[in-house]
C-alpha cells in the first residue's frame, strides 16, 4: 500500500506538469510562448542590453486557415517555426500565445537600435518568403502574407516590466 501514495503522486505531478507546459509550448510549432519567455526578456534588459522586438504575424485578412483549411495553416506555422529556429532571428523567439500566429522576436540591439531592427525585419521576410507553400509543397508564398513590426522596449521605471514588453 505505501507503494501505491509515491505512484499517484507522481501521476498527478505529472499531469500537472504537462496541463502547464501545454499552456506555455506550443505543439505546432514548438515555439514557447510570450508567459514563458518573459524573465529571459527581463535578463537581456537587466544586464544593461537595449532590447528590441520584431512582430512577425500572418495577415488575417487574407482567410488563408478559412479558405484552405487549418491543416494547411498548422503545416504553414510549422515552416515558419522551423525556418525561423534554422535562421536563429533575435536572442529570444515566442509565440504570442498557444496556437497564435504571431511571433516575437526579442533581440539585443546593436549600435543603432532601429537600423537594427529594421535590418533584422527584412532579412527574417525575405528568408520568410523563400518558404514553400504547404499546399503545392514548392514555390515560394506569396509576398503579401506577413505582417511585421518592430518597437525597442522603453527603459521606464515606473512601469512593470511586462506591461511595457506586451505594448511593445
Amino acid at each position: 500500500m505505501m507503494e501505491e501514495k509515491p505512484l499517484k503522486d507522481f501521476f498527478t505531478l505529472r499531469a500537472e506538469w504537462l496541463r502547464l507546459r501545454s499552456r506555455l509550448f506550443d505543439k505546432t510549432t514548438g515555439l514557447p510562448t510570450l508567459p514563458a519567455v518573459l524573465e529571459e526578456v527581463r535578463r537581456l534588459f537587466e544586464n544593461g542590453y537595449d532590447v528590441g522586438v520584431v512582430y512577425l504575424g500572418i495577415d488575417q485578412s487574407l482567410h488563408l486557415e478559412e479558405v484552405n483549411g487549418w491543416q494547411y495553416y498548422d503545416e504553414l506555422l510549422a515552416d515558419i517555426a522551423r525556418r525561423v529556429r534554422q535562421n536563429e532571428y533575435g536572442d529570444i523567439v515566442a509565440l504570442r500565445s498557444i496556437r497564435g500566429d504571431e511571433i516575437l522576436f526579442f533581440t539585443k540591439c546593436r549600435n543603432e537600435a532601429g537600423h537594427y531592427l529594421e535590418e533584422t525585419r527584412r532579412s527574417l521576410l525575405e528568408v520568410l518568403r523563400a518558404g514553400r507553400d504547404p499546399k503545392t509543397g514548392h514555390g515560394t508564398l506569396p509576398q503579401d502574407i506577413f505582417l511585421s513590426g518592430l518597437a525597442l522596449i522603453p527603459r521606464d521605471a515606473r512601469m512593470r516590466f511586462e506591461r511595457l514588453v506586451y505594448q511593445a
